[in-house]
């Protein structure tokens, strides 16, 4: 049996003009052609019905099998040519492998085909959208409040026991693709926009002020301490078996042996209860790995001391760990990669600001237990009354895509906490007690996780002028390579990144934005930088040609086309950027055509044969959106109405006058009517 097939995402297949992996660009159906001359040369022919369609889906299936290496090479050559994946060919061994990586040096998109004995060649695995780790902790009781209190816990404590919402792994997906990781922002056509320690605050009311979270991560007996701290031995195997080390406490065995308190339970079990449902909380909702079902062994020293917990800037631990996470998810090559971080903040962020895979609102909600000030609810109140729509993650994954590509800025919520509904709620006095650091341009620490904030490049999410070109701030190279695994002599991470964890506790407010207010011309000009610098669509036109030259647009013979046909799903985000493009060429070929001086005959043939050309292009594109003319019987042409009836000396009585077309004789019912003003005739 071969080894299975090992695929990575393609860069280039999110917005690279379609490229073929040969010299010349032939069209689609001569290309083909002297593919099918090749096969019946080398293999003496082969049934063409029988290959597995390329433009089927949108990635390689899994269990594609192909009859011999001529007709994975044809299978592979369509498949550059719909998905707009150039590649070259890196391996070809007749009787062992087929490697085949993409044409761009910086991408790390490659296929790997095997031959099996029985003969054939197959391809075993494609990638899926990401799946979310996040993990609800034990059930809550109102006897750990003391201890979430003193932890600067509480308000996010108090928002996931309300219940952790459904998460929409393929909206997430598509959000994850947009981020960058050497900006921290998702790269949208409306503008960047990213999570903040606003965000971070108004969402689950963690504490900004404070020490950041790190100190050492080599934990030697931290079995003992398990058992120490909760009682009940850690009974789970450790490297036996074949399975791998484990080196945290499974989320399983806290929900097992932790989730009902007696009622009559003494004060040291209630605490001891208390601190399995806050080591849940973090390695399962705000500081989850993409490893599976593990509370990391690092949290095990800081919750052996409850006292110390609410001395740490919560906030700005999750944010880091958070931006950590997405960085790596959107470079994930594996075949089931998982998004991590805190999803319970990414998702909700996504439902406040964008309209894309934002969940029904409902009308109902269920009342507020509490009333103390640090006990109220947050923003994410907002989300408890949602039902979320379902779908076939690979469809609703491409649909997302798609309506990620034609966000416009009058789409988006900029200022999600200003909002009527926003504004009804008592929020918890945790959102707004750390305002000042909103806008701290500084490294957020946690642990081996340094990353910078950067609100300079989404000042409109705080209501400010967005300035352009934005400054770069090095998001660091070098800090995204420190990691647990890579890094392993390093002990005490407060040490290691010291100068950071000062400039955390000497940052301050941008105050150069504080007056500028945002103004929509201005954004309009930062959005022309925007899209002249980044690249914005992931599903852009297949061709950039002009469309007046375009025949195979006409014939459906273009890729876009050949993969609507036959596919499986319509995508209208290449359709839209196609038309778009068109009409801002139209519009500046007309401004430099009236440029021309007027009055003389090469402006009067100079604006004619501009006129023409808009037209031309303007009548193709009405065909491309499915308005197509066929002649001037499709237009309406107004009849010539009679000579107007003699008026009489006296105003009519009548309620109703006869309609025009049965005053002409023709059409109409005679019980048409329609209603006369007073004093008419």
């Amino acid at each position: 049996m071969a080894a299975p097939a090992t695929l990575a995402p393609c860069p280039c297949h999110r917005g690279t003009p379609p490229h073929l992996p040969t010299s010349n660009p032939l069209h689609l159906n001569s290309f083909f052609a002297g593919f099918f001359v090749e096969i019946k040369e080398k293999d003496g022919g082969i049934n063409l019905d029988q290959l597995p369609e390329p433009f089927q889906v949108d990635g390689l299936r899994k269990d594609l099998e192909f009859p011999s290496m001529v007709a994975l090479k044809l299978w592979l050559q369509e498949y550059a040519i719909v998905h707009h994946r150039p590649y070259r060919v890196v391996n070809s061994a007749t009787n062992r492998r087929y490697t085949v990586k993409c044409e761009n040096p910086r991408c790390k998109w490659k296929v790997h085909a095997t031959k099996r004995s029985s003969g054939t060649w197959r391809i075993s695995r494609v990638l899926q959208p990401l799946r979310v780790r996040a993990h609800a902790p034990p059930v809550f009781d109102d006897r750990y409040i003391p201890y979430l209190r003193a932890a600067g816990l509480l308000g996010v404590a108090l928002v996931v026991s309300r219940g952790m919402p459904v998460f929409n792994a393929p909206a997430l997906t598509a959000l994850v693709d947009r981020w960058r990781p050497e900006t921290h922002s998702f790269h949208l056509p409306s503008g960047e926009m990213t999570i903040t320690l606003q965000d971070v605050a108004m969402i689950l009311a963690l504490p900004l002020q404070g020490h950041v979270v790190t100190g050492r991560t080599e934990t030697p007996g931290w079995r003992a301490q398990v058992e120490q701290l909760f009682g009940i031995p850690l009974n789970i195997e450790q490297g036996q078996g074949g399975k791998k080390k484990q080196n945290g406490i499974p989320l399983s065995w806290l929900s097992q042996n932790f989730s009902h308190l007696d009622d009559d339970a003494e004060p040291w079990r209630v605490e001891c209860y208390a601190r399995a449902y806050i080591l849940h909380l973090l390695g399962g909702v705000l500081f989850p790995n993409a490893g599976g079902d593990i509370a990391s062994a690092i949290w095990i020293p800081l919750v052996a001391n409850l006292g110390d917990l609410g001395r740490f800037s919560w906030g700005s631990a999750v944010l880091a760990w958070t931006y950590r996470q997405l960085c790596e998810a959107c470079c994930r090559q594996a075949l089931s990669s998982n998004m991590s971080g805190c999803v319970l903040l990414i998702q909700l962020w996504m439902g406040l600001r964008l309209p894309v895979g934002r969940p029904k609102w409902r009308q109902s909600f269920t009342p507020w237990p509490y009333n103390e000030p640090d006990m109220e609810k947050t923003v994410a109140y907002l989300f408890e009354s949602t039902a979320t729509a379902h779908a076939h993650r690979d469809v609703a994954y491409k649909h997302y895509v798609n309506e990620m590509d034609c966000l416009q800025p009058q789409h988006i919520e900029w200022l999600p906490y200003h909002t009527n509904e926003a504004s009804s709620l008592s929020l918890n006095s945790m959102c707004n007690r750390d305002s000042d650091y909103f806008m701290y341009q500084c490294p957020l620490v946690c642990f081996w996780a340094v990353e910078y904030h950067l609100p300079h490049r989404v000042m409109r999410q705080f209501g400010k002028k967005q300035d352009w070109p934005v400054e770069d701030i090095s998001t660091g190279v070098k800090l995204h390579k420190y990691d647990r695994v890579r890094t392993k002599k390093v002990k005490d991470w407060g040490l290691e990144h010291n100068r950071y964890i000062d400039e955390w506790r000497t940052a301050g407010r941008n105050d150069r934005y504080i007056e500028t207010i945002h103004q929509n011309h201005l954004f309009s000009e930062y959005l022309r930088w925007l899209h002249r610098t980044y690249r914005l669509f992931l599903r852009p036109t297949w061709t950039e040609a002009d469309i007046e030259d375009d025949h195979d647009s006409d014939e459906g013979r273009n890729p876009y086309d050949v993969r609507t046909r036959v596919g499986y799903q319509m995508e209208h985000a290449p359709l839209r950027d196609r038309v778009s493009r068109e009409l801002l060429r139209n519009v500046n070929e007309m401004g430099h055509a009236l440029q021309a001086p007027r009055g003389g005959e090469d402006t009067e043939n100079t604006l004619h044969n501009v006129l023409e050309k808009v037209r031309q292009r303007c009548r193709k594109l009405a065909a491309r959106l499915g308005c197509r003319s066929v002649g001037l019987d499709d237009v309406y042409q107004p009849r010539r109405l009679p000579p107007p009836l003699p008026q009489s000396v006296r105003p009519s009585t009548a309620r109703y006058s006869i309609r025009i077309e049965e005053r002409e004789g023709v059409g109409g019912s005679s019980s048409s009517r329609i209603k006369q003003g007073a004093g008419t005739t």
